[in-house]
């Protein structure tokens, strides 16, 4: 699934990117999912704030210029899928940390939602999909669990997200005292 960045020339410039020399239309987090059918209610996406992660041109039908943003490791697989330009080789544009990507504006295909935003999630494993996991916490238990404890901790939020969570608007889904 792929989850826009939209404000990507400037996500670009934080990185000391020149977004000419990138040459890219849209950037995007690829997220793999198993249940397609729980993304209307995806609220947010989940990154590992210290996970390595790539972001690398992707070859397409259309004209379009894409750059996907996942780990090395599905880099690798994607490229042997077809969408780079050689089977099996990635030219990175750039490496980044999740807590790069941490409160990035994001626009969701299936959600109803203007945009959703990178949230922290600790136990992301880098062997398993992506590194980004869309969360939808009318379906997960883990998303609702993870989405609460960034809420309520201010501990954890000051820790591994420096009170960005403050700044931008959750989306709750179920209220509880």
């Amino acid at each position: 699934m792929k989850i826009e960045l939209i404000e990507s020339k400037q996500f670009l410039s934080k990185l000391k990117i020149d977004p000419k020399q990138c040459n890219l239309d849209k950037i995007y987090l690829v997220a793999a999912t198993l249940r397609p059918e729980t993304m209307f209610g995806q609220t947010n996406c989940w990154v590992k704030p210290e996970m390595d992660y790539v972001l690398f041109p992707v070859t397409l039908p259309s004209e379009a210029k894409e750059g996907f943003i996942c780990t090395s490791r599905a880099a690798r697989n994607l490229s042997h899928q077809g969408f780079t330009e050689s089977d099996g080789k990635i030219n990175v544009l750039a490496s980044l940390k999740g807590t790069d990507l941490l409160g990035c504006k994001l626009k969701a295909p299936l959600t109803s939602y203007e945009c959703i935003y990178a949230l922290p999630m600790l136990s992301i494993k880098e062997s398993k999909g992506t590194g980004i996991v869309t969360s939808v916490p009318s379906d997960a238990p883990d998303d609702w669990a993870a989405l609460r404890d960034l809420v309520k901790k201010q501990a954890l939020r000051e820790k591994i997200y420096q009170n960005i969570l403050l700044k931008n608007n959750l989306i709750y889904l179920v209220y509880s005292d």
